[in-house]
């Protein structure tokens, strides 16, 4: 049997200042109550008037009907866009494209040519060659450094399996995860990538170039051509990524020092966790897992920018040379570029747009039910739609002991609430009773012995289409797949979505370190301490 897990609820602590309340909605309310407290002392009357009105008012401004958004965070988004389209970061256009005699003082202008695309600011190589793994060094604003290496896989689950095989593989990626988790090992996060795509048409290419009539007339040429694409659009397949991410904490550095000086110590340290990393893939039941090469990986991310670009097509493009112009709107970011054409690769096809929009899977709306290890099928496969859509998810590992810490706080908490609600003779609230038995069953599989450890994660999805009009069909069948998924909304990261379409580029962008306890960072630490007497 399939052993079920509750996602929904599941996402932060119980506690009064997190878990299912917004932390910045409590934050206002904080200090408005502090504020009106002041005011009654000082002014006793006329301050309740003047408190009453700012209540009402901060009320409406956080207030969330279910939509996930508020007034205030629209008014965040629409000062956000406009201070974007003022500057000129709504447009990004590669450095090297930059005109010589521009001047630095058109700001709006020099701005649109920036190093990196919006969302992979920071991203430096520390191996980009051919024919071996790509080592990538972040070092985005604002975030913590961390390195990452790419793998292409196929799943462990292909074509038709019964329960038993599907429990089975699931069994599996729990302990891939699980043999990550503690707080020795070196990796701390793992990016699960799949890409919807149409169907790679080159090999029918290579079989036209090759039997071709030259003397054939050029409608029949255009006429095949046309076949190619409508076969391509109609038949799509999926291509599965696993990124793998070290943060560059105080241990990781403490080893790769010895191994050399600066950024060569780090690249040796991960050369010698890339062969790790692909054993402990191919024992969670990944086959054919390759690291990505640089080329190969800059084939991927020029292709997840304009799909035109084959996602194999990598014998002309580099890390450095993969970016392509963008614009970006209010709820889209657009990508234009020319492409090769599909009967003869060697020539570039005038310039098309593709449009791209990116949600977030929000875990507040996730609904609170048991649910199995194929819970996202309907995003995946049950879409008979050909829409091109990138999913990724993001999970952070959390060692044993600091997970429990925070399960059993969540159980008592629950449990507690279930109590007050008998003693006031209350119906008991399915989703409380839901997540009590979900953190009873973390708090039991983060026992002393079990093996197991804790987690949390983050999940983005990506729609491309060529227009406006497809890219809105788009929208409503995927929200659709979404509802079938236990997926109560999508919350679609307008304002921002150049930026938010790299978090589901295999690049490990998209989530950041969990947040530790005062107590929690001490046993981090501890955990982490390396003697200097030590080998």
């Amino acid at each position: 049997m399939t052993r079920p897990s509750v996602l929904g609820g599941e996402t932060k602590s119980r506690g009064l200042l997190s878990g299912r309340r917004s932390q910045g909605v409590l934050i206002a309310w904080g200090v408005g109550a502090v504020l009106f407290c002041l005011l009654l002392l000082f002014l006793q009357l006329v301050g309740l008037f003047i408190v009453t009105p700012l209540a009402l008012l901060l009320l409406v401004f956080t207030m969330d009907t279910g939509t996930g958004s508020t007034p205030w965070r629209r008014l965040t988004d629409r000062r956000r866009m406009a201070y974007r389209r003022r500057h000129g970061f709504d447009d990004f256009i590669p450095v090297d494209w930059r005109p010589p005699g521009l001047s630095p003082q058109d700001r709006r202008e020099w701005n649109r040519y920036r190093d990196w695309p919006d969302g992979v600011d920071g991203m430096y190589w520390l191996q980009s060659d051919p024919r071996v793994p790509a080592v990538a060094y972040h070092a985005g604003f604002g975030e913590a450094p961390y390195l990452s290496v790419a793998f292409q896989v196929d799943g462990p689950v292909a074509g038709l399996h019964g329960d038993a095989y599907v429990a089975q593989a699931q069994a599996r990626f729990g302990e891939l995860m699980a043999g990550w988790g503690a707080s020795q090992k070196l990796v701390t996060g793992i990016q699960i990538i799949t890409r919807v795509l149409p169907t790679d048409s080159a090999f029918h290419e290579v079989w036209l170039q090759d039997e071709l009539d030259q003397a054939a007339p050029e409608d029949l040429q255009a006429d095949y051509g046309a076949l190619l694409d409508e076969m391509s659009m109609s038949g799509f397949v999926q291509r599965h990524y696993v990124v793998i991410r070290w943060d560059v904490d105080g241990r990781l550095t403490t080893l790769a020092g010895r191994r050399a000086p600066g950024l060569p110590g780090y690249l040796s340290l991960i050369n010698s966790q890339i062969p790790i990393a692909h054993r402990r893939l191919v024992d969670a039941g990944y086959t054919r897992v390759r690291p990505l090469s640089g080329p190969v990986l800059a084939a991927v991310l020029r292709h997840l920018q304009h799909p035109g670009w084959p996602i194999d097509r990598a014998s002309d493009v580099t890390v450095h040379t993969c970016w392509l112009p963008s614009h970006d709107e209010w709820s889209t970011t657009e990508v234009v570029s020319s492409a090769p054409d599909p009967l003869d690769p060697d020539l570039l096809l005038p310039q098309s747009s593709w449009l791209h929009r990116t949600a977030q899977i929000p875990v507040q709306a996730l609904e609170s039910r048991e649910l199995d290890g194929l819970w996202l099928a309907p995003l995946l496969t049950g879409l008979d739609e050909p829409l091109v859509r990138t999913l990724s998810t993001h999970i952070q590992f959390v060692p044993a002991r600091e997970a429990k810490v925070g399960a059993r706080r969540d159980a008592t908490s629950d449990r507690a609430e279930i109590i007050a609600q008998q003693r006031k003779g209350q119906l008991i609230d399915d989703e409380t009773e839901l997540a009590l038995s979900a953190a009873n069953r973390r708090y039991g599989d983060l026992r002393e012995g079990a093996g197991h450890h804790g987690a949390v994660w983050s999940a983005y999805l990506t729609i491309s289409a060529r227009g406006t009009e497809e890219l809105s069909e788009c929208v409503t069948h995927i929200e659709e797949a979404a509802d079938h998924a236990g997926i109560a909304r999508l919350d679609w990261l307008d304002t921002r979505q150049s930026a938010a379409a790299a978090t589901t580029w295999p690049v490990g962008r998209g989530m950041s370190a969990p947040k530790r306890s005062t107590t929690a960072r001490a046993l981090h630490r501890v955990g982490h301490g390396t003697s200097k007497e030590s080998l």
